[in-house]
């Protein structure tokens, strides 16, 4: 109660008494009252000391979960490479198309075309993928053959996925004998990706639905552009 309506109230009991109120009475409820104006006054203190210790205390608000930061070196395509005939999937991912291809073909070639796209139809490029079939048929001569380049986008376009071989083909290989085949693409990071293919060194692919070689399939092929209903479908793959 403020003190100028401590005053008014006891101007009204005065008038409104019949019988005087003594002095040290109205000390006392005086005293009374401002010491529980006091009282209230610290306690709201405390409370608000409590309240900011505890906000202080209280961990923050969760914020929405972010994705964890990309390891890529680049937003752009990737291009990676496997080994078809080792038994653990090994998988190396570039940049650069045309560094993927030198990693796939040993150094051979360290020119091929840096649009990924460009290089499905190159003729340059073609010869001297057929060139190393026949380095490698060579004695003593140690080659890296590609077989396929697959495409995570029709007619030949963004990422790919190079397939090669040590000293290897399909070139006396009958049709439908399978020499070379992935399980599961899985395992390699690419399972549903491939949209279009292209193949080298004689070896038609086969490319199925599901792991395990299950589900529809489509080929035997010598690349494609389009899977048709299979595009952005396929778990797994033979060669032949």
């Amino acid at each position: 109660m403020p003190p100028e309506t401590v005053d008014s109230w006891w101007a009204l009991q005065r008038t409104k008494a019949t019988v005087p109120i003594p002095e040290n009475v109205e000390l006392e409820v005086e005293m009374h009252i401002k010491a529980s104006r006091k009282l209230g006054i610290l306690s709201g203190i405390m409370s608000i000391g409590l309240i900011a210790a505890a906000l202080a205390a209280a961990p923050a608000s969760a914020a929405e979960p972010t994705s964890p930061a990309s390891t890529d070196a680049t937003d752009g395509p990737r291009h990676c490479i496997a080994n078809v005939t080792t038994p653990i999937a090994k998988v190396e991912c570039f940049d650069s198309f045309t560094v993927a291809v030198s990693k796939a073909t040993g150094g051979r070639i360290t020119d091929a075309p840096q649009d990924a796209g460009k290089a499905a139809y190159d003729a340059a490029f073609e010869a001297k993928l057929r060139g190393l079939s026949k380095l490698a048929g060579q004695p003593g001569v140690q080659a890296q053959n590609i077989i396929e380049i697959d495409y995570d986008y029709g007619f030949w376009g963004t990422d790919t996925f190079t397939w090669w071989v040590e000293n290897g083909g399909c070139e006396s290989n009958s049709l439908g004998n399978v020499k070379y085949s992935v399980w599961n693409l899985a395992d390699y990071g690419w399972n549903d990706r491939i949209n279009a293919f292209t193949n080298d060194h004689l070896c038609f692919s086969k490319h199925f639905e599901h792991a395990g070689f299950q589900g529809l399939a489509i080929g035997w092929d010598y690349g494609r552009s389009s899977l048709g209903p299979l595009d952005g479908q396929i778990s797994s793959i033979q060669w032949s």
